[in-house]
């Protein structure tokens, strides 16, 4: 999604350990527009293989999922996140590690919510090392239903979403894929075929250095 990566240039910031601040625009600050443009793309996507559910996990992942929930015309589940120590039998539960927060969290869903003939999608802000992921998953699988596949906004190669995003199982799909972020270098590419090779400016600002097309089968997933 080119528009996604040059509000990334625009506006993001990038720092040491891999974080990349997108709250102008994605979280805590939220472009409706712009997310519902990225939403459309997820709908469009996922479409045919006709899910019944969209599910994410509070709270980033919330807008996204909700419009494309919205335009796939189905409903939305999210997970919560519930103390450690709260009761599991009557929920589809796992626990997820934050490495923002350096801290496990459980999340759950209410068994009545999803079951066996679900077909679910999910949807999230942000791919790494996939933690969330994988907790949802589990979710997914102690409910016996099917994941068909997994939209993300932005992935981040470099932490450890590589092996997610290739893996078929997973079917993921991401709007923004951050190949790399080292040594002052900050390249990426967009689901439309755009890579785009950024200098880390010392403020953990982006000046864009080059822009270029790509091969479509070189785009991450799908």
């Amino acid at each position: 999604m080119k528009e996604l990566a040059e509000r990334i240039i625009k506006e993001a910031k990038v720092f040491d350990g891999g974080m990349i601040r997108v709250d102008r625009f994605l979280n805590h600050q939220v472009d409706i527009g712009l997310i519902r443009r990225a939403s459309k793309i997820f709908a469009a996507h996922f479409t045919e293989l006709m899910p019944t559910k969209v599910i994410t996990v509070e709270a980033s992942g919330i807008v996204p999922a909700v419009y494309t929930a919205d335009f796939l015309n189905v409903p939305l589940v999210f997970a919560k996140k519930v103390a450690l120590t709260t009761g599991t039998e009557n929920r589809h539960s796992s626990v997820v590690y934050s490495f923002t927060k350096n801290q496990d969290s459980q999340i759950s869903i209410p068994k009545y919510l999803i079951d066996p003939s679900d077909r679910l999608l999910i949807i999230d802000d942000f791919l790494a090392r996939g933690s969330t992921l994988g907790g949802l998953l589990e979710i997914a699988k102690s409910a016996n239903a099917p994941v068909i596949g997994t939209g993300i906004v932005i992935s981040k190669l470099f932490q450890g979403a590589a092996e997610l995003i290739n893996d078929p199982l997973i079917n993921a799909f991401s709007l923004i894929t951050v190949e790399e972020m080292v040594d002052s270098k900050f390249t990426m590419h967009s689901s439309d075929g755009l890579r785009f090779q950024c200098k880390i400016s010392e403020d953990g600002s982006l000046l864009l250095e080059k822009s270029e097309d790509i091969p479509q089968d070189l785009v991450s997933s799908g």
